[in-house]
């Protein structure tokens, strides 16, 4: 299958313009015909992807809004594609509105929704395809958008309340890590020096204590040196 930038004009003789996959020329124009659109002229074109780097997970609050939007335009009665089209140019961000206009494409060239989803398993996983597949043959797309929307807000107050029970804790561990940090890497190293000049025969609960701080001690400037060395670069 080829994609197809075409224009061409419409009963009304308003000009339409869009891209279509087709196997070739003429069965562009049989489409174009049987959906109330004489040809004028074509040309080839490739099809456009979302670039490898970008290829990742939507935020869930992302989804959820697609899916209530997708929900809302289907109930209204506007047609799928249309839809899709009207996503793309509602999303917050480009490689959002990219992969939209990657689904509306697919949609065009005669995949279903579905189907066009698995495209992009990376952001769609296999339970919504699966469910927007079930909504497409039941005649219930719909519904499943809505069942999609809901799973997903659901899913985000959630993580959202994870987010908030663990914030404090780790707040105070962080705390704590960078206390032990400035005690084991400032603190211990000038009693180690002070008891070395004294010559006090040390126990061995003291000695680990040292050897600790010591090896914390390395570790933290091999670390701020590795770092230091990055931001050069």
């Amino acid at each position: 299958m080829t994609l197809f930038t075409y224009r061409g004009v419409d009963a009304g003789g308003r000009t339409r313009c869009g891209r279509l996959h087709a196997a070739d020329e003429s069965s562009l124009e049989q489409q174009l015909h049987t959906a109330g659109i004489w040809l004028i002229s074509a040309t080839r074109t490739r099809m456009p992807r979302i670039p490898h780097r970008r290829r990742r997970r939507l935020p869930r609050n992302e989804l959820a809004q697609f899916f209530g939007l997708m929900e809302f335009l289907s109930r209204a009665g506007v047609p799928l594609v249309q839809s899709l089209d009207l996503a793309a140019q509602d999303a917050g961000r480009r490689e959002w509105g990219a992969l939209y206009t990657d689904l509306r494409l697919g949609v065009e060239s005669g995949r279903t929704l579905a189907s066009a989803m698995e495209q992009h398993p990376e952001v769609f996983p296999t339970d919504i395809t699966h469910l927007i597949r079930a909504g497409e043959t039941g005649g219930s797309l719909p519904e499943a958008f809505a069942e999609l929307r809901r799973t997903l807000e659901w899913r985000e107050r959630v993580a959202s309340e994870i987010r908030q029970a663990t914030a404090y804790p780790a707040t105070v561990l962080g705390v704590a890590a960078c206390f032990v940090l400035v005690l084991f890497t400032f603190v211990v190293p000038k009693f180690v020096v002070l008891l070395a000049a004294v010559k006090v025969s040390l126990p061995w609960p003291t000695r680990v204590v040292f050897g600790a701080s010591e090896w914390i001690r390395v570790a933290a400037d091999a670390w701020f040196g590795w770092l230091r060395r990055r931001n050069e670069l």
